[in-house]
């Protein structure tokens, strides 16, 4: 973990816990940089990724201010998590592994004669190499 990584996590926790408020003005650059033993730019970096983060709001000369934390509206019932299990498509991929019939993406190779594959020619210079191979 960088400097201004470990610094925007320190603060972010700090606004976190309350030590910082709504609309409170935090440390300067300067002030915050000689507390931590730090650079300037690492306090930049760290209270940019704070703004980044929606947790701190920057105003032009006056330095950054703990942003108002805003709660997310609940979730709607139709959209609740629900417990998803993947047994399901675990069982149908070994059924399908084990029918004779499936081939393997792993173990298969396209027939460049296919129909299908007829308008790819011309951009992968088939069309040339199939009139060679005649």
């Amino acid at each position: 973990m960088t400097r201004y990584q470990y610094l925007a996590t320190l603060l972010a926790g700090q606004i976190e816990q309350g030590l910082y408020r709504h609309g409170e003005k935090l440390p300067s650059v300067r002030s915050l940089s000689q507390g931590h033993g730090v650079s300037i730019s690492s306090v930049r970096q760290a209270y940019q990724t704070l703004v980044t983060m929606k947790l701190i709001t920057p105003q032009p000369r006056s330095g950054y201010f703990v942003a108002q934390h805003k709660t997310q509206p609940p979730v709607p019932p139709m959209t609740r998590p629900v417990e998803i299990t993947q047994r399901d498509q675990v069982l149908d991929m070994l059924k399908a592994h084990s029918d004779s019939s499936v081939v393997p993406f792993s173990k298969s190779t396209p027939d460049v004669e296919a129909p299908s594959l007829k308008p790819l020619w011309p951009a992968r210079g088939l069309g040339r190499a199939r009139t060679l191979s005649r």
